[in-house]
């Protein structure tokens, strides 16, 4: 049976199997893999890179994720980094903004990864490889080999091309049961599926 609920339930009530029938049902796409990384593994990559860059468009300064930082161009550890991936208090849009963040900053992985020769360097790529690792959760059929494999198939792939993209939603306000939900296209909202 379906009902209808915040997406992410669906990872609550049924793990990721749960969450990508959902997915595809809501945005007919089909997901390969899945890779859910938690939040010790993410500073550890951040960490292997060195750090990353983010440009922000205002001041932040939010108890909650214990992160202040001033408008403008910043290098980030992973401590940092996962503040800032996690804060939606410093922002009019929240949870929406929050997302772009999050792109900003996986896209800055990405440059990170692409410009500092770690595709290049077999022992750069392990050593980041062995720390996303780690601290990743991985679908059964996706591998460590899979990963270098892929990683290699990249190493001439310009960070300048990453497409991030929002399913598209009509009313960021919607409210379900007293939820605060994004109602999707046409005002749909998401449902779980069995």
């Amino acid at each position: 049976r379906s009902r209808h609920d915040k997406i992410n339930s669906a990872i609550g009530e049924g793990g990721p199997a749960l969450l990508i029938a959902t997915i595809e049902k809501l945005t007919n796409i089909r997901v390969d893999h899945y890779v859910q990384v938690d939040f010790v593994g993410f500073k550890k990559m951040v960490d292997k890179l060195g750090g990353v860059d983010i440009c922000l468009k205002q001041d932040v300064n939010d108890a909650k994720s214990r992160l202040t930082l001033s408008k403008g161009r910043h290098h980030i550890n992973g401590t940092t980094a996962l503040a800032f991936a996690r804060d939606r208090h410093s922002f009019a849009g929240q949870d929406l903004d929050r997302i772009k963040n999050q792109q900003q900053l996986i896209g800055s992985m990405i440059h990170k990864v692409l410009s500092s020769g770690t595709l290049l360097n077999p022992l750069k790529l392990n050593g980041f490889l062995n720390a996303a690792t780690s601290s990743l959760q991985v679908d059964e059929t996706l591998t460590f080999g899979d990963m270098k494999d892929i990683a290699l198939r990249v190493r001439g792939f310009n960070s300048g091309h990453v497409l991030f993209t929002t399913v598209p939603f009509s009313n960021p306000s919607a409210r379900i049961n007293g939820a605060s939900v994004v109602a999707g296209p046409a005002g749909s909202v998401p449902a779980l599926m069995p």
